[in-house]
């Protein structure tokens, strides 16, 4: 959106009962990056699932995270160097419950590093 609330470009993903954003960030070249989920094998399954669009609004990448079971990314940050750190739930990792799960993203969609907390 511009200053004045205008739309300036949009993203609709090819079936959307089954992608959602939940979260986004902004670089400093204008581009954004959305955290959320997809659903996979039949609505039985779901990953987190991060995109990132150019300023225009062109996709330059998407990437999805987890494993069997219900992962979603909640929340996305991007730090000074450009790191991004997402934070968000998973049952695929973990205790095997559904646990809080943050991991970290280059500005490339690259994971770094990530860490669950929960108990059994």
């Amino acid at each position: 959106m511009d200053p004045l609330g205008e739309v300036l470009w949009e993203h609709v993903p090819v079936d959307p009962q089954v992608e959602s954003g939940r979260a986004i960030t902004a670089f400093t070249d204008g581009s954004v990056v959305v955290a959320g989920a997809s659903w996979k094998n039949l609505l039985a399954d779901q990953e987190a699932k991060v995109w990132r669009f150019s300023a225009e609004g062109s996709p330059l990448w998407q990437q999805s995270y987890g494993g069997d079971g219900y992962d979603a990314g909640e929340g996305i940050a991007r730090l000074i160097d450009g790191t991004l750190v997402v934070v968000g739930s998973t049952s695929s990792k973990g205790a095997g419950k559904t646990d809080l799960w943050t991991f970290g993203l280059s500005p490339e969609g690259e994971r770094l590093w990530e860490e669950t907390f929960g108990s059994p």
